[in-house]
């Protein structure tokens, strides 16, 4: 218990402090402010490192093999699930005249997928920096306390959403409001718990890093390139709108699907698997 304790003091001290210096030394410079978020996101990976390694308690669970041969339909997953996710809503807007595609829609097509390339990388490497936190470190550690896999999951979700606060609050021109933090850590807990399911049934963490990169990149991509409007025009996933409503929504149909999936079908929790 006294490791939980310390893990998430550990990412929330440092997510805080890594945002507010950038806010304050960058003032409101958007390349100060992804410093101070990419600080952040190595937060998790670094307390996973200073506690396995303060403990002794090595890294036998901390699920770094691939294990892709085991785990193939967990990587497709990862893989499809959410431009697959972005694909529907943004089907689903159109139809029912919410937004319209831009009528330079190639133009803004290029353009996401040129931004899709250049973000993959860089999202990747703090995709790690998060996960081998995350689902690395703290869901095994919880794991191993409370075999309760829902309440473990909304665990890691709240801590999850809380700490994405202060990347919001100082992020330039933040006005951020209580509605858009509520939204957040709702999303964290039906993210938290796809990407618990996943890492509890594979065995390895390099799933929810996949996911986690492709996620943040896809979004990244998609609202960059203009290629819908909004009628109401906000269309971002934290404002209390019919997209982030929507998406949220899915996050955690998804996430009961997977918990009723595995009861349905119950396979062999690897989440302490040697390695």
């Amino acid at each position: 218990m006294k490791n939980i304790v310390l893990f998430v003091t550990g990412v929330t001290v440092i997510a805080w402090a890594a945002n507010y210096l950038a806010g304050t030394i960058g003032g409101g410079d958007p390349a100060m402010s992804s410093v101070g978020m990419s600080l952040a996101a190595m937060g998790p990976l670094f307390m996973a490192v200073v506690l396995r390694k303060w403990t002794g308690q090595g890294w036998d669970n901390a699920g770094l093999r691939l294990r892709f041969r085991q785990s193939k339909r967990w990587y497709t997953f990862s893989l499809l699930y959410t431009p697959m996710l972005i694909v529907f809503v943004a089907t689903i807007a159109v139809i029912l005249g919410v937004a319209q595609v831009v009528p330079d829609h190639t133009s803004a097509i290029n353009s996401m997928l040129l931004t899709l390339g250049i973000t993959l990388v860089p999202m990747s490497f703090l995709s790690i920096g998060e996960e081998f936190g995350w689902r690395g470190y703290l869901e095994p550690i919880l794991w191993s306390v409370n075999k309760h896999t829902v309440l473990n999951h909304i665990f890691t979700g709240v801590v999850w959403g809380f700490w994405h606060f202060p990347i919001l609050l100082f992020a330039p021109s933040s006005e951020t409001n209580p509605v858009q933090l509520l939204m957040v850590v709702l999303g964290c807990v039906g993210l938290a718990i796809i990407y618990g399911q996943m890492r509890l049934r594979s065995g390895s963490v390099w799933p929810c890093v996949v996911l986690h990169a492709i996620s943040n990149a896809t979004l990244i991509s998609v609202a960059s390139s203009d290629l819908l409007h909004f009628n109401d025009g906000v269309s971002d996933i934290i404002s209390l709108n019919a997209t982030s409503v929507t998406i949220t929504g899915i996050w955690l149909i998804t996430g009961l699907l997977l918990l009723a999936l595995v009861r349905k079908y119950p396979g062999k929790a690897v989440m302490e698997v040697r390695e």
